[in-house]
């Protein structure tokens, strides 16, 4: 299996445990809400059961966004420019998008570090609060590798775009 195509698979996966996570949430509101108004006693912890379900599916949706190109671009500035001078920009782009992945999992995995080293847990349900910086290190590292893998141009030609789909 080629780097590519495990990079794709991965998010993928990401993106699918991603959508998971948001329906547990959904699940878990649906019930907290649901034992509000018949039984007057919510879902204990269930603020904190949506906070890190959505946070986790947000850096889950990551990768795949930016696989199929599905981030927000303003490119009316740039529409005049030949192709060969959009294609340069956008590898710098990528590469400052890289490194900025990588800043931010070096800085995400040393407070999720701090966070076991404490002990630290939520308030209601006791969770490990570092199990929350899991997926969110695992989002930015598959984002940071499609990013170099886009600057070297290796899955420009295979990525679907979200045009494309």
């Amino acid at each position: 299996m080629s780097v590519v195509c495990l990079v794709r698979r991965t998010a993928e996966a990401l993106a699918l445990f991603g959508g998971v996570l948001l329906l547990a949430a959904a699940l878990a509101s649906a019930l907290s809400i649901t034992g509000r108004g018949l039984f007057a006693s919510p879902l204990p912890g269930d603020y904190e059961l949506v906070e890190l379900a959505c946070a986790a599916a947000i850096f889950l949706f990551l990768p795949y966004c930016h696989l199929v190109r599905g981030h927000v671009v303003v490119d009316f500035a740039l529409a005049w420019a030949p192709e060969g001078l959009q294609r340069a920009l956008d590898r710098v782009i990528n590469l400052v998008f890289a490194a900025l992945s990588f800043v931010l999992l070096w800085r995400l995995v040393a407070g999720g570090l701090d966070m076991a080293r404490f002990g630290e847990t939520s308030m209601i349900l006791a969770i490990p609060l570092w199990l929350g910086f899991v997926p969110g290190a695992i989002g930015l590292a598959t984002l940071g590798a499609i990013c170099l893998l886009r600057v070297l141009g290796t899955i420009e030609a295979s990525a679907p775009t979200a045009e494309g789909r």
